[in-house]
């Protein structure tokens, strides 16, 4: 666990990053005397940000995409969950099925994704579905290693004690996967929100990815950036909400205590 002292230099360290970024974003600017369409000035994204936010714009689509991103890692994480834990089960399942699930993943998902506006149209249906895609592959590897990371010795003391099948699920493999399961579900809360940003690039009449493609193609760079941060604030709060959760339910956990 980082010491005290490690603690307050990584939060004197922090903004200090932050602050580098933006001195070396403004000097770019004034220095080439760029225009606003090609690269804009923080200060006129952030005017543009809070003016987006005041009108409502933002925010509307703001909830749209966070509507497509939990659904969507909702749909994903409970798939992966249920054919993690199903395949683990058996090592003849897992190599029956592993050669379909890569070949899903594999799939570049732009190419399937006008495949899904085609069959479930321009709502919220086709983002959910890709980002549920996008979220599982990753997750169920990891849920599947978690099963598997259960020593033998640790098996033959649960015979030893005579304990059914359903204990030694509960009190020593799902204990061991919790860690795998967890590290599984903060990637796909990021994934998440990329997935459903690639369905609103395809097609959608509403989400910060149409919001963001519109500004784009309108030269209106300070709301393509707005939208940008916004993405960024959603994936930021949805992976620290997950790992909240993780320090709640894994305090006895290394991986929760760093």
């Amino acid at each position: 666990m980082p010491s005290r002292v490690s603690r307050r230099r990584l939060w004197i360290a922090r903004p200090l990053v932050a602050v580098a970024f933006f001195s070396i974003w403004i000097a770019y600017v004034r220095l080439w005397d760029l225009p606003g369409y090609f690269l804009p000035h923080p200060w006129d994204v952030g005017v543009r940000f809070a003016h987006l936010v005041g009108s409502g714009v933002l925010v509307r689509h703001a909830l749209f995409t966070l509507q497509s991103v939990l659904l969507g890692f909702s749909l994903g994480a409970v798939a992966a969950i249920v054919a993690g834990t199903l395949i683990s089960r058996s090592r003849f399942v897992e190599g029956l099925l592993r050669p379909y699930v890569v070949a899903l993943q594999t799939t570049p998902i732009l190419t399937l994704a006008p495949l899904f506006l085609v069959w479930f149209g321009f709502g919220i249906t086709s983002k959910v579905l890709i980002a549920a895609i996008i979220c599982f592959f990753p997750l169920l590897v990891n849920v599947i290693l978690g099963f598997r990371s259960v020593g033998d010795n640790e098996r033959r003391l649960f015979q030893a004690l005579h304990a059914s099948a359903w204990r030694t699920f509960v009190h020593l493999e799902v204990p061991h996967a919790l860690p795998f399961l967890f590290a599984g579900l903060r990637i796909a809360s990021l994934l998440s929100v990329t997935g459903a940003v690639v369905g609103e690039f395809v097609g959608s009449q509403a989400g910060l990815g149409y919001l963001a493609l519109a500004s784009a193609g309108n030269l209106e760079t300070e709301v393509l950036f707005s939208a940008v941060l916004s993405l960024m604030l959603i994936g930021f709060s949805f992976y620290g909400l997950i790992v909240l959760i993780e320090r709640r339910l894994l305090f006895w956990h290394e991986s929760a205590r760093q």
